[in-house]
């Protein structure tokens, strides 16, 4: 959790902290366990070698102050004709941090089987011999009674409870996952109301490229087909040809040419509209953000925006591990994103952006805030500056600062038109804020000189 999120909910804080210190355990065990291995496979037959791995992604289906569902996706590979993948779902209590058993969200699981089977048959036809021949009913009988020897691999989203089903559970690992999804509106009796969407929510869920997702489109209580997915290009390992589709209604992103990696979001809106939003990331790290609307099952696009990217924040930092995490939005009205600057250095700062029903993000803070103590920039030459205060107001005006002074970048407005000027504000060691303007046509002034000829170091990239 982010730090005022862990204060807000401490409790869950630390289950999550502790999770994540037993998966990270797990990774270091297995990673010293299968080394050995690896290497003597290879050593033996690199002919034909394969390297061994064990990947393992995140997806956010909901959080609200209710609960918080995620979905684990993983893969690994340990020598043999082929690796090994699936699911795994965790719900959350946000108050308590106790991880929740489908038991605590439905009263009777086993009054789903029913559900589950009527589903199954309807969603994959084909496979009905082979799950027979897997006693697959069986299976699910066992799963969803009290006591049974497996167990359901479930999460919560907007819309209902998403069930999966991991290769070899149902069907052969050829038949690969299969999913059900069963909405609300269809268990109502059965489904714990204090865990039910907060209705005058808007929610953000990630949506894993390639993989089609079952959602209320249209608000008309049946659930249509909705799915980001690309052609792959293995020789260049990029994604091409980026399509939104719903219901069998595509669009090709016209901005996402190509790219190295590929994320979606699913934004749902009290009012019923929804929006889907698709970021790729190409050379440099360049980010294109394009935003489509598919409220009534086509697919339009809204907006596009480049170098705007969710912050990162440190985890933990030691001499021999660097471990940081991604921002994930879940609400599109408190959207902290950053942004690539070159202002006095490049750099990513970073405000709260709200993101309209209309896919147009907007945002009311005047600054982008500058990772604390990230540059700190030496002056050579006497700089007059005036002082201001948090609001931005000056409260003293020509203040002369002696070369040798050190300014630690703190926030700027981001301004990157040109002809005009951008505004940059800088801690001093004493605590003062002092303002800097700087041209943002090059070669690039500051209060009226070069910048070059003002700072002993400046650090652009690119």
């Amino acid at each position: 959790l982010s730090k005022e999120s862990a204060e807000q909910y401490p409790k869950l804080a630390k289950t999550l902290q502790d999770k994540w210190d037993a998966d990270y355990s797990q990774m270091q065990t297995w990673l010293s366990e299968n080394e050995k291995y690896a290497r003597e496979q290879m050593e033996n037959n690199a002919d034909y070698f394969s390297p061994y791995s064990n990947e393992s992604e995140v997806f956010v289906e909901r959080c609200d102050s209710r609960l918080l569902s995620v979905r684990r996706t993983y893969y690994g590979y340990e020598g043999g004709a082929h690796g090994y993948y699936g699911t795994a779902g965790e719900t959350y209590d946000v108050e308590t941090g106790e991880e929740l058993s489908l038991g605590d969200v439905v009263s009777d699981p086993s009054a789903l089987v029913p559900t589950i089977n009527e589903k199954l048959a309807e969603a994959y036809p084909e496979l009905l011999e082979e799950m027979d021949s897997f006693n697959a009913k069986d299976t699910i009988e066992d799963m969803f009674s009290e006591g049974g020897e497996y167990e359901p691999v479930w999460v919560l989203d907007t819309d209902g409870i998403d069930f999966y089903f991991n290769p070899y559970t149902l069907a052969s690992y050829a038949a690969g996952e299969q999913i059900v999804s069963v909405p609300y509106t269809e268990i109502a009796d059965l489904f714990a109301e204090e865990y039910l969407p907060d209705g005058n929510m808007a929610y953000i869920e990630s949506v894993a490229v390639g993989e089609t997702v079952l959602v209320d489109v249209n608000g008309d209580g049946a659930l249509e087909a909705l799915s980001v997915h690309a052609d792959y290009d293995y020789e260049n390992e990029m994604y091409e040809n980026v399509i939104v589709e719903v219901d069998g209604n595509m669009r090709r992103l016209s901005e996402i040419d190509y790219a190295f990696t590929l994320k979606a979001d699913l934004i749902t809106y009290p009012s019923g509209s929804m929006l889907v939003a698709v970021t790729g990331t190409s050379e440099n790290d360049y980010t294109t953000t394009t935003i489509c609307d598919v409220t009534d099952g086509t697919v339009k696009e809204c907006d596009t925006y480049g170098w705007m990217y969710p912050q990162y924040e440190t985890i933990s930092e030691t001499e021999d591990n660097y471990v940081y995490g991604d921002y994930v939005p879940v609400d599109p009205n408190a959207l902290y994103l950053s942004k690539h600057l070159d202002i006095l250095s490049t750099y990513s700062g970073s405000k709260m952006y709200v993101l309209n029903e209309e896919g147009m993000l907007e945002s009311d803070d005047p600054y982008y805030m500058i990772p604390e103590n990230f540059f700190e920039l030496n002056s050579v030459k006497d700089i007059t500056v005036d002082v201001v205060d948090e609001d931005g107001s000056v409260v003293e005006e020509d203040v002369k600062i002696p070369s040798g002074t050190k300014f630690h970048l703190y926030r700027t407005d981001g301004n990157q038109t040109e002809g005009e000027e951008a505004v940059v504000d800088a801690k001093l060691s004493d605590g003062r804020i002092v303002r800097l303007h700087v041209t943002v046509d090059w070669p690039h002034l500051v209060n009226g000189t070069d910048e070059n000829d003002l700072f002993e170091t400046l650090w652009y990239a690119g």
